[in-house]
């Protein structure tokens, strides 16, 4: 019997001054000799968001934020608000004293 795992919840506060969505459509284009071009979806589900995001906190949020996102590797999804998500890549920055500041892009699944 295969234990079904629960997907973990991302549930800190993101500044909203970075925030930003993108859609994106996955599609597949031909392009033939007589200028003709054919466009088609690729999947069901071509429609994906992503979104830039960003949280300002001291060291030891991000240190948790930081375990959170390596815990999952960037293949390992979670839910974000009503989304599930991965990060494939986060950056930090020092910001002076004992605030930090992380850096991602969620991408939908």
């Amino acid at each position: 019997m295969q234990r079904k795992h629960k997907m973990e919840i991302f549930t800190w506060k993101i500044n909203t001054e970075d925030f930003s969505e993108t859609t994106k459509f996955d599609v597949r284009e031909v392009q033939f000799g007589d200028g003709y071009q054919q466009i088609q979806p690729k999947g069901l589900h071509n429609k994906k968001r992503e979104w830039d995001a960003s949280i300002t906190a001291k060291k030891a949020t991000i240190e948790m934020i930081v375990a959170f996102f390596d815990r999952h590797g960037g293949v390992k999804s979670f839910r974000w608000r009503d989304v599930t998500v991965r990060v494939a890549e986060y950056t930090v920055k020092p910001l002076g004293g004992i605030a930090y500041k992380i850096t991602c892009k969620f991408k939908e699944v």
